[in-house]
């Protein structure tokens, strides 16, 4: 079997990105990690958070962001919205 670079093969990151317009590549988060109108949120669990992060990363637990109907899925933007102005985000 010839292997793939998932990238450059397929638009995968593309078609991917589309549908979460919030992901951003490495490359992306390294040119803009300074910019004080970013704010990166770090889903890690509290002891993984506390032994290492991104610079600058606000941390909420993922099962916070977790949908009070929907647990498999991300909390509605409303939801998120109120979690992230409790965590100093606006």
């Amino acid at each position: 079997a010839v292997g793939f670079d998932y990238y450059d093969d397929f638009s995968l990151w593309d078609t991917f990105r589309a549908q979460h317009p919030l992901l951003v590549t490495t490359e992306w988060l390294a040119q803009h990690l300074d910019d004080p109108r970013l704010v990166l949120v770090d889903m890690s669990e509290p002891v993984a958070y506390e032994r290492a992060h991104i610079r600058g990363a606000v941390g909420v637990p993922h099962p916070w962001l977790k949908g009070r109907d929907t647990p498999l899925e991300v909390m509605p933007p409303a939801d998120f919205e109120a979690l992230a102005r409790r965590q100093g985000i606006s």
